[in-house]
């Protein structure tokens, strides 16, 4: 998303100004508040993306750091390290590589 593409910047195109994140997050804050959504479960957004697109959707919470939400999506250190290693297996790396690479 951060590559040059046409020489634009598709992620200032994308997160700055009146780009498209952050008109589609100024409307679920609109509907947050009081228009229709009580809550908003947001996921595959980096806190990167939201911290450049504060002034859109500056009324969220990441709750995800916190413990009893961690097993809610996404996943676990040993899922990711178990993936690594059959991927590790299959390109031919070796034991530390797939070390280096593992959360």
């Amino acid at each position: 998303m951060a590559a040059q593409l046409g020489g634009e910047d598709r992620y200032a195109t994308l997160a700055h100004g009146e780009g498209i994140l952050k008109t589609l997050f100024k409307a679920i804050k609109a509907l947050s508040s009081g228009s229709g959504l009580d809550r908003v479960f947001t996921t595959g957004v980096s806190p990167v993306v939201l911290s450049d697109i504060s002034s859109g959707y500056n009324v969220a919470r990441d709750i995800s750091l916190r413990q009893e939400y961690q097993a809610l999506c996404g996943f676990h250190d040993s899922e990711v390290a178990e993936v690594l290693a059959r991927i590790g297996t299959e390109c031919g790396l070796t034991a530390t590589q797939v070390v280096e690479a593992t959360p």
